[in-house]
Protein backbone atom coordinates (compact mmCIF):
# COMPACT_ATOMS: atom_id res chain seq x y z
CA UNK A 1 0.00 0.00 0.00
CA UNK A 2 1.74 3.39 -1.32
CA UNK A 3 -0.98 5.33 -0.03
CA UNK A 4 -2.48 7.26 3.54
CA UNK A 5 -5.96 6.62 2.38
CA UNK A 6 -5.14 3.26 1.29
CA UNK A 7 -2.95 2.26 4.51
CA UNK A 8 -6.62 3.54 6.54
CA UNK A 9 -9.08 1.82 4.41
CA UNK A 10 -7.53 -1.14 5.74
CA UNK A 11 -7.45 -0.15 9.17
CA UNK A 12 -10.70 1.11 9.18
CA UNK A 13 -12.27 -2.08 7.59
CA UNK A 14 -9.77 -4.50 10.70
CA UNK A 15 -11.27 -2.45 13.12
CA UNK A 16 -14.51 -2.22 12.28
CA UNK A 17 -14.85 -6.28 12.22
CA UNK A 18 -13.57 -6.34 15.30
CA UNK A 19 -15.45 -3.45 17.17
CA UNK A 20 -17.23 -4.05 20.81
CA UNK A 21 -18.62 -1.06 22.79
CA UNK A 22 -15.19 -0.38 24.19
CA UNK A 23 -14.17 2.95 24.07
CA UNK A 24 -11.35 3.92 21.38
CA UNK A 25 -8.27 6.46 21.46
CA UNK A 26 -6.56 6.62 18.36
CA UNK A 27 -2.29 7.58 18.47
CA UNK A 28 -0.72 8.33 15.90
CA UNK A 29 3.25 9.47 15.00
CA UNK A 30 4.31 10.99 12.24
CA UNK A 31 2.39 9.18 9.51
CA UNK A 32 0.79 7.22 11.40
CA UNK A 33 -0.82 10.63 12.76
CA UNK A 34 -2.25 11.13 9.10
CA UNK A 35 -3.06 7.45 9.18
CA UNK A 36 -4.91 7.78 12.34
CA UNK A 37 -7.07 10.87 11.32
CA UNK A 38 -8.06 8.79 7.65
CA UNK A 39 -9.34 5.67 9.42
CA UNK A 40 -10.91 8.54 12.42
CA UNK A 41 -12.85 9.81 9.27
CA UNK A 42 -13.61 6.58 7.65
CA UNK A 43 -15.17 5.25 11.12
CA UNK A 44 -16.94 8.28 11.48
CA UNK A 45 -19.98 7.03 10.60
CA UNK A 46 -20.05 4.04 12.59
CA UNK A 47 -20.07 3.26 16.11
CA UNK A 48 -16.30 2.39 16.01
CA UNK A 49 -15.28 6.02 16.11
CA UNK A 50 -12.65 6.87 18.32
CA UNK A 51 -13.38 9.46 21.54
CA UNK A 52 -9.92 11.11 20.98
CA UNK A 53 -7.31 11.37 18.48
CA UNK A 54 -3.64 12.03 19.84
CA UNK A 55 -1.42 13.25 16.91
CA UNK A 56 2.26 13.12 17.24
CA UNK A 57 5.21 15.00 15.31
CA UNK A 58 2.53 15.44 12.07
CA UNK A 59 1.83 18.20 10.87
CA UNK A 60 -2.46 19.28 10.07
CA UNK A 61 -2.93 17.08 7.41
CA UNK A 62 -4.05 19.87 4.93
CA UNK A 63 -0.70 21.26 5.18
CA UNK A 64 1.49 19.94 1.73
CA UNK A 65 4.51 17.76 2.70
CA UNK A 66 8.27 19.23 2.42
CA UNK A 67 9.79 16.76 0.53
CA UNK A 68 8.13 15.76 -2.57
CA UNK A 69 7.47 12.07 -3.33
CA UNK A 70 11.12 10.89 -4.86
CA UNK A 71 12.90 11.98 -2.16
CA UNK A 72 16.76 11.07 -2.47
CA UNK A 73 18.69 8.00 -3.06
CA UNK A 74 19.16 5.13 -0.37
CA UNK A 75 22.02 7.04 0.82
CA UNK A 76 20.50 10.12 1.57
CA UNK A 77 17.08 8.17 3.24
CA UNK A 78 19.75 6.86 5.59
CA UNK A 79 21.50 9.69 6.35
CA UNK A 80 17.67 11.66 6.83
CA UNK A 81 17.15 8.46 8.98
CA UNK A 82 20.43 9.54 11.00
CA UNK A 83 19.53 12.87 11.48
CA UNK A 84 16.07 11.90 12.84
CA UNK A 85 18.07 9.98 15.18
CA UNK A 86 14.84 7.02 15.65
CA UNK A 87 16.57 4.54 13.90
CA UNK A 88 19.53 2.98 16.27
CA UNK A 89 22.80 2.53 13.91
CA UNK A 90 23.15 -0.88 14.57
CA UNK A 91 20.34 -1.04 12.35
CA UNK A 92 21.08 1.21 9.83
CA UNK A 93 24.69 -0.52 9.44
CA UNK A 94 23.45 -3.75 8.64
CA UNK A 95 23.36 -4.07 4.60
CA UNK A 96 20.89 -7.12 4.38
CA UNK A 97 18.52 -5.46 7.23
CA UNK A 98 18.03 -2.08 5.06
CA UNK A 99 17.94 -3.74 1.42
CA UNK A 100 14.84 -5.21 2.81
CA UNK A 101 13.67 -2.07 4.84
CA UNK A 102 14.60 1.25 2.50
CA UNK A 103 11.80 0.28 -0.56
CA UNK A 104 9.14 -0.05 2.79
CA UNK A 105 11.04 3.55 4.30
CA UNK A 106 11.21 4.64 0.62
CA UNK A 107 7.24 4.11 -0.07
CA UNK A 108 6.27 5.79 3.33
CA UNK A 109 7.98 8.65 2.68
CA UNK A 110 6.02 8.26 -0.91
CA UNK A 111 2.87 8.39 0.71
CA UNK A 112 3.71 11.26 3.29
CA UNK A 113 4.64 13.49 0.19
CA UNK A 114 1.64 12.13 -1.77
CA UNK A 115 -0.82 13.02 1.20
CA UNK A 116 -2.82 16.46 1.56
CA UNK A 117 -6.51 16.36 2.73
CA UNK A 118 -9.49 18.44 2.10
CA UNK A 119 -9.19 21.80 4.00
CA UNK A 120 -12.92 20.77 5.16
CA UNK A 121 -12.16 17.36 6.32
CA UNK A 122 -12.65 17.49 9.92
CA UNK A 123 -13.24 14.51 12.71
CA UNK A 124 -15.79 15.08 15.82
CA UNK A 125 -13.36 14.05 18.50
CA UNK A 126 -10.73 15.94 20.25
CA UNK A 127 -7.34 16.00 19.02
CA UNK A 128 -4.25 16.57 20.59
CA UNK A 129 -1.26 17.39 19.03
CA UNK A 130 2.08 16.58 20.46
CA UNK A 131 5.60 18.19 18.99
CA UNK A 132 9.17 18.27 19.76
CA UNK A 133 11.06 21.80 20.05
CA UNK A 134 13.51 20.74 17.98
CA UNK A 135 11.30 18.83 15.22
CA UNK A 136 13.03 19.30 11.64
CA UNK A 137 10.03 18.32 10.12
CA UNK A 138 7.54 19.69 12.05
CA UNK A 139 7.48 23.28 13.58
CA UNK A 140 4.47 24.61 16.09
CA UNK A 141 2.53 26.52 13.05
CA UNK A 142 2.20 23.23 11.09
CA UNK A 143 0.84 21.23 14.09
CA UNK A 144 -1.30 23.64 14.85
CA UNK A 145 -3.32 23.41 12.04
CA UNK A 146 -5.23 19.86 13.13
CA UNK A 147 -7.20 22.49 15.27
CA UNK A 148 -9.32 23.17 11.73
CA UNK A 149 -9.49 19.32 11.06
CA UNK A 150 -11.68 19.00 14.11
CA UNK A 151 -15.17 19.93 15.70
CA UNK A 152 -14.03 18.76 18.47
CA UNK A 153 -11.88 20.67 21.35
CA UNK A 154 -8.18 20.86 20.65
CA UNK A 155 -4.77 20.77 22.60
CA UNK A 156 -1.45 21.70 21.39
CA UNK A 157 1.28 20.02 23.78
CA UNK A 158 5.15 20.83 23.13
CA UNK A 159 7.91 18.18 24.23
CA UNK A 160 11.74 18.80 24.53
CA UNK A 161 13.19 16.64 22.01
CA UNK A 162 13.09 16.24 17.45
CA UNK A 163 11.16 14.21 15.87
CA UNK A 164 11.06 11.34 18.18
CA UNK A 165 11.16 13.09 20.98
CA UNK A 166 9.14 10.55 22.57
CA UNK A 167 11.78 8.48 23.14
CA UNK A 168 13.24 11.16 26.02
CA UNK A 169 9.39 11.95 27.09
CA UNK A 170 7.97 8.14 27.88
CA UNK A 171 6.97 9.26 31.24
CA UNK A 172 5.12 12.57 30.41
CA UNK A 173 3.81 11.07 27.00
CA UNK A 174 1.90 8.30 29.27
CA UNK A 175 0.56 10.91 31.42
CA UNK A 176 -0.82 12.48 28.68
CA UNK A 177 -2.46 9.64 27.11
CA UNK A 178 -3.91 8.81 30.56
CA UNK A 179 -5.01 12.37 30.61
CA UNK A 180 -6.54 11.87 27.41
CA UNK A 181 -8.15 8.68 27.36
CA UNK A 182 -10.05 9.78 31.07
CA UNK A 183 -11.17 13.22 29.64
CA UNK A 184 -12.47 11.26 26.36
CA UNK A 185 -14.13 8.35 28.35
CA UNK A 186 -15.53 11.63 30.98
CA UNK A 187 -16.96 13.67 28.15
CA UNK A 188 -18.16 10.70 26.29
CA UNK A 189 -16.99 11.36 22.94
Amino acid sequence: MESVPELAAGVAEALAASADDRPVVFFGHSMGALVAFETAIALSGGGSAPRALLVSASRGPSVPARRDENFGTDAEIMADLRELNGTSEQLLANEALMQVVLPVVRADYRAVARYRSSPEARVSCPVTALTGDDDPLVDQSEARVWERHTTGGFRLRQFPGGHFFLDENRDRLCEELALLTASAAALGH
